[in-house]
């Protein structure tokens, strides 16, 4: 299994497929597997690359604090770690985040950025931070996994959702939700330049279709895409939707 060593991280990784680099950052409590209905379409034209971020999956445990900028500097570390040419940055929720961040620093090294179910700003319910800090399981498995749907899922899907998050280092899991609570990219949004493809879901508790049409209507070169019947995981609960407006995204920016 791939790995790469950062300066203050130890990150999983895997590679598939070549063409256009297209790297995908997964959200809070999450790991790479959460983009596992993509692998199999966005490999054909792409050089696909999905993160574990630091304590989440196969990655070594962070050895200091979370937040957003820190992970967009670990994201940009692997980035240059891999040497890749002007990927394409897709992130879904606090993956956005972390997108949008460095979009709006550093643009030259990317060629795109795809902001799934995210927003200018994310809010947490303070009832879910307190509990995620009290009781991390029962809190993801009673509170968030079950809102992180709309009206397409099966019980299957959100018994794997639950417990996929659960595995997430409680510690980690909870920063993850702060970090994600003091991001605030209001003010700076119209900074980033970059063509920017905007995916939501139209049953979306945590990130609503108006944030995501706040950011459309804020980045100059954006578009946007919503996907009915679907919540938070768009990617996962209609993935045939999701990868064709990839698809029809990434094949604009090609090499």
């Amino acid at each position: 299994m791939p790995y790469l060593e950062l300066e203050h991280s130890l990150l999983h990784y895997e590679e598939h497929g070549e063409g256009t680099p297209l790297m995908l950052v997964h959200g809070a409590c999450e790991n790479s597997s959460f983009w596992k209905a993509q692998l199999t379409e966005l490999q054909k034209q792409n050089h696909l690359i999905l993160l574990d971020l630091p304590g989440h999956g196969q990655s070594a445990k962070p050895s200091g604090e979370v937040s957003i900028p820190i992970y967009g500097e670990i994201v940009r570390e692997a980035i240059h770690g891999m040497e890749l040419d002007s990927p394409i940055l897709g992130g879904h929720s606090m993956g956005g985040a972390i997108a949008m961040t460095i979009a709006a620093e550093q643009p030259d090294i990317l060629r795109g950025i795809i902001l799934a179910n995210t927003g200018a700003k994310l809010s947490v319910l303070p009832e879910i931070l307190a509990g995620l800090e009290t009781d991390f399981e029962e809190t993801i498995r009673e509170q968030v996994a079950p809102k992180e749907l709309g009206n397409t899922h099966t019980d299957q899907i959100l018994e794997w959702i639950s417990n996929e998050m659960v595995l997430t280092d409680p510690s980690v899991g909870l920063e993850d939700f702060l970090a994600c609570n003091h991001f605030d990219m209001r003010t700076k949004i119209k900074e980033i330049q970059v063509p920017t493809l905007i995916v939501a879901g139209d049953k979306d508790k945590f990130t609503p279709v108006k944030w995501a049409a706040y950011l459309n209507e804020n980045i100059p070169n954006s578009q946007l895409a919503v996907i009915q019947g679907t919540g938070h995981l768009t990617m996962l609960e209609r993935p045939d939707a999701f990868n064709q407006v990839l698809e029809e995204f990434l094949s604009e920016y090609a090499i």
